[in-house]
């Protein structure tokens, strides 16, 4: 006697055996590329300071680590201004910005009128991969500097500026 093959037999013989072969078929699994964790810099840049507009700023007693303002031509050089990382071709990769600047001694020690206006920043979330990073502070006239990313990861990147 011939059994009738009816349409849930063919599900119940048919449908595992497609999972068996699929599963089988030696596609690969659709594991992610892990993504390299972003890394961040850490740096100051300093310009000369405007003594006669800094000597009020200094409660009478000038000290490293007071309010500070810098000369005139160098206005681009401030709290909030932006430091921009970017790439050999010139993308931006990542962007911080300058903190407060205060009066830090000069190449000359610490006579007040050799001192200079120190302004530092944090750039993070910069992209892994680059075989070098171009800094940026400042006016289209300021110019880059060009480091590896293992000298921005140590950090403590100091630009001058006018000094």
């Amino acid at each position: 006697m011939r059994i009738p093959f009816t349409r849930v037999g063919f599900a119940v013989v048919v449908a595992p055996a497609l999972l068996v072969l699929t599963s089988c078929a030696g596609f690969p699994s659709a594991e992610p590329t892990p993504t390299p964790k972003p890394f961040r810099t850490t740096g100051t840049i300093t310009v000369p300071m405007d003594i006669s507009e800094s000597l009020p700023l200094q409660n009478g007693s000038p000290a490293v680590g007071n309010p500070c303002v810098p000369q005139a031509g160098y206005d681009d050089i401030a709290a909030g201004a932006q430091v921009v990382i970017s790439d050999t071709d010139g993308e931006t990769l990542a962007v911080g910005e300058l903190r407060d600047g205060y009066l830090q001694d000069g190449p000359g020690g610490s006579a007040f009128f050799q001192s200079v206006c120190e302004y530092p920043f944090i750039v993070s979330r910069i992209p892994q991969g680059e075989k070098f990073y171009a800094v940026h502070i400042g006016n289209t006239n300021r110019g880059e500097r060009n480091y590896t990313q293992a000298q921005l990861e140590a950090g403590e990147i100091a630009l001058s500026i006018g000094g």
